[in-house]
C-alpha cells in the first residue's frame, strides 16, 4: 500500500473552476467501500495478486462500471440503490444519498465474482469501516 501523501491534498476549488456536482461525496463514499473490501479480502497484502485486486475492486466501485457513468454491472441491472431518471437533478445512475451509495457497494458485494470471498455480515463490516 503507498504510504500517505507528504502534503495535504490541494482542495477541490483550485483543480477545476466547475462546482462539484452533488453526488461527489457519495461517489467517494463508494470508492472507499470498494477500497475497504478489497484490503480486507486480501487482508491488507494483494501484492502478487494486483490482477485480482484491481478487478475486485472495479466489480465492487459502482463509479468504475461502464466507464464510470451508467452503472452497467451488477447494481445497474437491478436498479437497487439508483436514483432513476433526472428528478431533482440527479442523472439516473448516480446516488443521491449515501444510503443509495452503500446500497449499491453492498449489492455488488454479494454478487460473483465477490461472492465467493463475501457473506452478508462481511460486507456489513466493510460499511463500519467506511462510516
Amino acid at each position: 500500500m503507498p504510504s500517505p501523501p507528504t502534503h495535504p491534498l490541494p482542495p477541490l476549488a483550485t483543480l477545476t473552476r466547475a462546482p462539484p456536482h452533488p453526488s461527489l461525496p457519495y461517489q467517494l463514499l463508494e470508492l472507499l467501500y470498494g477500497y475497504c473490501l478489497v484490503h480486507r479480502i486480501h487482508v491488507g497484502d494483494w501484492v502478487g495478486d494486483e490482477h485480482h485486486a484491481s478487478a475486485s475492486v472495479i466489480a465492487a466501485c459502482p463509479p468504475l462500471w461502464a466507464g464510470g457513468g451508467g452503472r452497467g454491472g451488477v447494481g445497474g441491472a437491478s436498479g437497487v440503490g439508483v436514483s432513476g431518471g433526472v428528478s431533482g437533478g440527479v442523472p439516473e445512475g448516480v446516488p443521491a444519498s449515501a444510503e443509495e451509495a452503500l446500497s449499491v457497494c453492498m449489492e455488488a458485494a454479494l454478487q460473483p465474482p465477490l461472492a465467493a470471498h463475501t457473506t452478508r455480515a462481511f460486507v456489513l463490516a466493510i460499511v463500519e469501516v467506511c462510516v
